[in-house]
């Protein structure tokens, strides 16, 4: 038990830097569409990695029907060469 409470520690202790890390690789327009979320205010206060990564994923996630892999596959290239920059 007294391990278990150590590791549950040292992961509380490394939440914030684990949450830094995860806004450093995110981009300028990923950001914007995670500080759109309802929780981003919890989100910041408490600096939680965990419900960070969850807004991310459902901000992120290309909507397909199937759960084949390879489907998913080809609709996820197919959308990103469909994509254009902005000016």
């Amino acid at each position: 038990m007294k391990e278990y409470r150590k590791e549950v520690k040292a992961m509380e202790k490394d939440r914030p830097k684990l949450y830094a890390l995860i806004l450093q690789y995110l981009s300028d327009e990923s950001l914007e569409e995670v500080k759109r979320s309802d929780d981003w205010d919890t989100i910041k206060q408490e600096t939680d990695p965990a419900m960070l990564w969850d807004v991310i994923e459902s901000t992120h996630k290309i909507n397909t029907i199937s759960k084949v892999e390879s489907v998913t596959k080809m609709a996820a290239t197919t959308t990103y060469q469909q994509m254009k920059q902005g000016a």
